[in-house]
């Protein structure tokens, strides 16, 4: 093609170096793959460029610039290959497959209709005055103005009946639906035909939770590495109490928050839609719990555990101070049996 195309005459958008310079780059593309991949092998273009004496000098300049695009893309390939494996190797993803193995094998051995098992779903049914989940999922976030703006246009109100993080299995009730009084709707058959597919249209439904919605789940992966830190086979406190430092800057923040109610309401003040919500003692205890439970006996945890309770009572607002006593009655109890025991800030 180089050479039908003439590329050594004008050709300003391909590779635009002398013979050398072709050479040099093709030979460090081929060094560069070979250690890369792991392949020996040659390229048929490094051969058709002539040396720096050769009459006249000729580079295969769309042969060299390919090779480089190439080069490029390998890269691209092999970063995604990482990303991949990375992915497959997840604990998530391999309890995923193998439960993916498991209800193929169910299917298989047991089929569809055995008494005491529920048929497989291909999609949202009414349920009791409601729908079930198409699936087996996590719910990850949901689109509440969509959902009050379907459950106001088919006159109803809708009734997540888990919380945003919950795992559903395939075919539980998902939403219950009420039909108000009086409120039919602006058309009855479209919601009786096509409500479910509405409601789904507007629920975000994973196979692991996610922090777009899910406050508790960036609270659990600090609890779980503040566990981990405090194992016996571990043993770092320190790295307990840094995530006690961020789960604490948290709680401090929603302590002068009020937090949702869980009810949604159309532009007439008509409730449309309730979604089960975490209250602040339900935060609270998943930061203090777990954390105290295995770091109770360690050298800084229930000093640092006292000393930020202490500083919540003085922040947070007036319904939030019956649980945060609470939990500082407690772990107060235990720090005087140790003898006052202190953390390394002093508290």
């Amino acid at each position: 093609m180089d050479r039908a195309l003439d590329t050594n005459e004008g050709a300003e958008f391909f590779y635009p170096g002398e013979p050398a310079g072709a050479r040099s780059l093709l030979s460090s593309i081929v060094t560069a793959m070979i250690s890369f991949t792991g392949l020996v092998f040659s390229m048929m273009v490094q051969r058709s460029v002539p040396g720096a004496d050769t009459e006249p000098p000729f580079v295969p300049r769309i042969a060299v610039s390919v090779a480089f695009v190439f080069v490029l893309a390998s890269v691209a390939f092999f970063i995604g290959c990482l990303a991949r494996i990375s992915h497959l190797i997840r604990v998530a993803t391999i309890a995923t497959d193998l439960g993916i193995e498991a209800r193929h094998t169910v299917e298989r051995r047991y089929g569809e209709g055995t008494p005491g098992t529920a048929p497989p779903s291909t999609g949202a049914k009414q349920f009791r005055g409601g729908m079930v989940a198409p699936g087996a999922s996590v719910v990850v976030a949901v689109n509440e103005a969509r959902l009050v703006q379907v459950a106001a246009e088919s006159g109803c109100l809708l009734a997540l009946t888990v919380r945003v993080d919950d795992f559903v299995p395939a075919a539980a009730p998902l939403f219950s639906v009420q039909q108000y009084q009086g409120d039919t709707g602006t058309d009855a058959a479209r919601h009786e035909s096509s409500l479910d597919v509405e409601i789904l249209a507007h629920v975000a439904q994973d196979t692991e939770r996610t922090s777009e919605q899910d406050l508790a789940f960036s609270f659990r992966q600090l609890v779980d590495i503040a566990e981990r830190a405090l194992s016996p086979a571990i043993d770092d406190p320190t790295t307990a109490c840094q995530c006690l430092d961020v789960l604490h800057d948290l709680l401090r923040r929603l302590a002068i928050c009020q937090l949702p109610g869980g009810r949604w309401a159309d532009a007439d003040a008509v409730v449309r839609l309730t979604i089960p919500q975490y209250s602040y003692a339900d935060f609270l205890d998943l930061a203090v719990g777990e954390i105290w439970q295995y770091g109770s006996g360690a050298a800084q945890v229930p000093g640092r555990l006292a000393g930020m309770l202490a500083d919540l009572i003085d922040a947070a607002v007036p319904e939030y101070q019956e649980d945060l006593q609470g939990w500082a009655e407690r772990i107060g109890r235990a720090v005087e049996g140790h003898g006052g025991q202190r953390d390394d800030s002093g508290t």
